[in-house]
């Protein structure tokens, strides 16, 4: 039985999100994706476009949590803050990513950049910060 646009727009962000941190099902995101071109009858263009779309709209919530957290725990050590700001520039690095894909799809300026400075060590995280994968 074929699912809703509203669901599956729902379920697609969520598989989304998932599959950034590393706990992805790229089966289902396939599957979801077919789906949503039914529904909708776009090309791949277009798709292309709308997932650029969700992907801002997921990573610009993202790095809104982790300023958000910097901001509220005011007794944060400054090597917890530092942590933060590196996974908030890797988020952010995504997020222009999905910023440039848009632009490239709409015909628009593009600016060419390179992304992804250093990297995560997870196992000196510490309190409530999800990793990206």
């Amino acid at each position: 039985m074929k699912l809703p646009l509203s669901d599956l727009l729902d379920r697609w962000s969520i598989e989304l999100r998932k599959d950034f941190y590393g706990h992805g099902n790229k089966q289902a995101l396939e599957a979801i994706a077919a789906d949503i071109r039914e529904h909708l009858f776009i090309d791949n263009r277009i798709f292309s476009m709308l997932k650029a779309a969700v992907l801002l709209g997921l990573r610009n919530a993202d790095i809104a949590n982790l300023e958000w957290q910097i901001r509220t725990k005011q007794n944060l050590p400054l090597e917890e803050i530092g942590r933060r700001a590196v996974i908030t520039r890797k988020l952010n690095d995504a997020r222009c990513e999905a910023k440039q894909k848009l632009s490239e799809e709409l015909g628009e300026n593009v600016e060419q950049r390179h992304f992804g400075y250093g990297g995560l060590d997870s196992a000196t995280m510490t309190l409530d910060v999800q990793e990206p994968a």
